[in-house]
Order: structure tokens, then sequence, then C-alpha cells
């Protein structure tokens, strides 16, 4: 309706000023037009103008004052719309629309989220990749996340209403992440999202952080793939570092993308069929090979003609991630 009052007020000052003004200017209809959209913006070049009374009174007044109030109205409506908008978005009230996306689930705190959107990042295969932060007790996503491109929805992840706004369909990955202010409870209710999210897309990839070793198993049944249970890594990076001085800061550099050299999993080289062939052939891009993995083991610094198949994914340890003709991933066992 005010666009209609707003062309209707274009038209009558077209209009206008050609009666009154044109034939004695000497004016045509794209002289009249443009004085009528200079005049209702407020540019006021001065290149045309009205000289006759009625021009003045009748087409002249009127299209500054209607004019202005119009576009004024337009404007501000806008930037309401705008605002609010950017509010939902800032609120987690908004719908994702992006595709391939990360889904975090749970807000742990600042620093900690922070460092997992850098984290990522830092990574070629996911530098690009949106970012979607799940979390029904945070009331405004920070600033800090906000600069970052962290796109956040507001709600509770086991619920379809949440998960479809958050465009988990076509998501590429889930991180579940645990709840360290409720450790008797998180593991439960990490299991309750777990079993929602491969209920609804079970071809989607699901990462979920265990405080509890007993717990594993279950998230395992449910189909997750892959359980970092942290309080079992500190354990035996806490006795290893007993015995080898030095080895937590080597395992926080190979699992770090901030510095050093990082460890990747991937597709093992075309035409190998032993693992010195693997290791040679991977040494002329400066990455060394450590292992193997086959399904869900891991055969470490296994001997020299161990046998290959094309299913076999290679451990390595290299300074950036590469590709052997098929996609590479980040080892997460």
């Amino acid at each position: 309706m005010v666009f209609l009052f707003l062309f209707s007020m274009l038209v009558y000052s077209t209009s206008g000023f050609m009666y009154f003004e044109g034939e004695e200017q000497g004016w045509d209809w794209e002289d009249c037009w443009w004085w009528a959209v200079v005049s209702m913006t407020t540019v006021g070049y001065g290149d045309l103008y009205p000289v006759t009374m009625y021009g003045r009174l009748f087409v002249g007044l009127p299209t500054m004052l209607v004019g202005v109030a119009i576009l004024g109205y337009i404007l501000s409506t806008l930037a309401a719309i705008l605002m609010e908008n950017k509010l939902k978005e800032l609120r987690g009230m908004s719908t994702v629309e992006s595709e391939n996306h990360i889904i975090i689930c749970r807000f742990i705190e600042l620093s900690s989220t922070i460092q997992l959107v850098n984290e990522l990042r830092l990574d070629p295969q996911t530098k690009d990749t949106a970012v979607v932060l799940i979390d029904e007790s945070l009331e405004e996503l920070p600033k800090e996340l906000a600069e970052c491109d962290v796109t956040f929805i507001k709600g509770n992840p086991t619920r379809d209403s949440v998960l479809d706004r958050a465009n988990l369909a076509d998501s590429s990955s889930v991180i579940i992440q645990a709840d360290l202010s409720d450790t008797d409870d998180s593991d439960h209710r990490n299991l309750a999202i777990a079993l929602t999210i491969e209920k609804k897309y079970p071809e989607i990839k699901t990462i979920v952080h265990c405080l509890s070793p007993d717990n594993i198993s279950f998230f395992e049944r449910c189909g997750c793939d892959s359980v970092v249970c942290i309080t079992k890594l500190v354990n035996q990076v806490i006795a290893q570092e007993l015995q080898d001085t030095g080895i937590h800061k080597v395992v926080s550099e190979l699992t770090s993308n901030t510095h050093g050299k990082q460890l990747y999993v991937f597709d093992v080289p075309n035409g190998v069929g032993t693992f010195n062939e693997v290791r040679e052939t991977l040494a002329q891009k400066n990455v060394m090979a450590i292992g193997i993995r086959r399904g869900e083991r891991n055969f470490m610094a296994p001997n020299p003609d161990y046998s290959i198949k094309e299913t076999d994914k290679v451990i390595s340890i290299s300074s950036e991630r590469i590709t052997t003709g098929v996609t590479s991933h980040k080892s997460v066992a």
C-alpha cells in the first residue's frame, strides 16, 4: 500500500511538473521524472526547479512534504525490519538456511567455544564451513561468536522443531558437547540428543563428548560415529607423562591446528600394496605415515611388508592436510 502511494505521488509530481513547467521551460518527460525523484529524495541538485506560482504551490510543495514523509516511513520500516531480524538471530529465533554446516550442541563457556570454532576455521577442510550453535540456556549470542560468523539457535536439541530450525537435514556433522556444570546428568542428556539425531538422520556424522568411560558403549550402540572421553584420555596422558616427560605437549601439538604438525587420517594412496610403499609415497610429500586404520582398529608402526587393503586409512603426521585422490578427514579416534 505504501509503495502504491509512493508510485502515485511520483506520477502526480512528474505529470504536474510537466503540465505547469514543461512547456514553459522546454523540458520533456524525462526531465520532469528526474526532478520528481530528486525532490522526493531531498537531494535537490537545483538543475531543475519550478518557476511558476502554480507549479510551486500545487506540485513542488506537495512533492517535498509528502515525498519526504513517504520515504522516511519506508526507510524507518526497513531499518526496523533489519534490526528485528538481527535481534532474532542474536537471540536464536532465526532459521538456518546454509548447507553442509557443522552443528555444535550446547554452549559450555565462551573461551572454550571460541577455541573450538577457531580450530575448525584453521583447517582447510572446514575453514569456510558454517557453524551453528544450539543451546537452550544461552539468552543471546556473544558478540565474539557473532564476529566468528556463528549462527545461534535457541532451544533443546532433542526437540524436532529446534533441529529443523538448525537445518539438521542439510548439515554435515554434529558435535555434542558435555555439560561440565552437571557432570552427573550430562551423559544421559547427551545420549538423548544423540538418539534423536541418529533416529532422524543416521547418515550425519556425530561426535559426542562423554564424561564417564562407562557410558562410551551406550553412545556407540546408539550409532554415534565417534565418542571422545576426555577423562579416559587425561588419565592415559598423565600416566604416560609420568613415564615420559613431555608427552602431554606432544599430544597437544598433534591435536591442534594452531601450531606445529597434526595427526591426519585419509585414504591410502592409489597403487600401493604394503605399508612400506605407503610410507615411501607419502614421504615425497613430507608426510610421515605412522600407522594404518582398518575398520575400527589402529595398527601403529606395522611391519614394512604389512599388506594394505583398498578400504584402509593412513594414520599420518604432517604440517597440513593432503589428499591422495580422495578427500581426507581428520582423525577423531
